[in-house]
């Protein structure tokens, strides 16, 4: 009959071990130091976004417009470089057109519009596509991607740079008070960026690059920073 009651007490005892934090681990003096590595590269490629947009006053007129238009830009890229999968065009949205006017919506016609992605894979040739853009009217520029084939790599080599950065500091600082580094306690990614200086788009802009007596056709286009950032807990012995 006493079995069940020495049971519960063993039970009872393991579960309290089981409980007991290790000894001393609250007790361990730490450091924490964030470390940063930047670089600013040349852009390889570009990925232009464009929007084409018609009002008429019927749906088929609007829509022959923009296929026009569509038409007449990619045969007018294709000399520059760009091939039919380089240049993608999203699926015509088309709709009524009305704007606000006196207290109410008027009506004004028809739409069709889309967007195209131009792939530009040299950088050297952007500001040529640019300014065959300059010449429609009818585009607009909503943003330009910039991107380089190793970027893998240059942030792997941020990293490496700024967990190097983390433990100069941590050093510099342990060794101000007297105190030495231990082993690494924890590392985590701070955070990290990777952005894209673009330089604004304008029919003015693209062209005067160009005629521009001494500049060179690629000047101000494709800077890419790329930025790293850790955390790193370092105990003190």
């Amino acid at each position: 009959m006493r079995t069940p009651l020495l049971t519960i007490l063993l039970t009872a005892t393991v579960l309290f071990v089981l409980q007991v934090p290790a000894k001393g681990s609250d007790d361990i003096r730490k450091i924490s130091v964030t470390g940063k590595s930047e670089i600013v590269v040349r852009a390889e490629t570009a990925t232009i976004h464009i929007q084409l947009r018609y009002v008429k006053k019927t749906m088929d007129e609007s829509k022959t417009a923009l296929n026009k238009t569509l038409a007449t830009l990619t045969a007018d890229l294709k000399p520059l470089g760009l091939t039919d999968k380089e240049i993608r065009k999203s699926l015509v949205s088309q709709g009524k057109e009305s704007e606000w006017e006196n207290n109410s919506y008027v009506f004004k016609g028809y739409y069709s519009e889309c967007t195209v992605e131009l792939e530009v894979k040299n950088i050297d040739d952007l500001v040529n596509v640019y300014n065959k853009l300059a010449m429609y009217d009818d585009i607009s520029l909503n943003n330009t991607e910039y991107k380089r084939n190793d970027e893998f790599e240059i942030r792997q080599e941020r990293f490496k740079e700024a967990l190097l950065a983390a433990k100069e500091k941590a050093e510099h600082m342990a060794d101000v008070l007297g105190v030495r580094l231990g082993k690494v306690h924890s590392i985590a990614e701070a955070s990290s960026q990777y952005y894209f200086a673009t330089e604004s788009y304008s029919n003015v802009m693209s062209r005067g690059i160009a005629d521009s007596p001494g500049m060179s056709s690629n000047v101000g286009y494709g800077d890419i920073t790329i930025s790293a950032k850790v955390a790193v807990q370092f105990e003190l012995k």
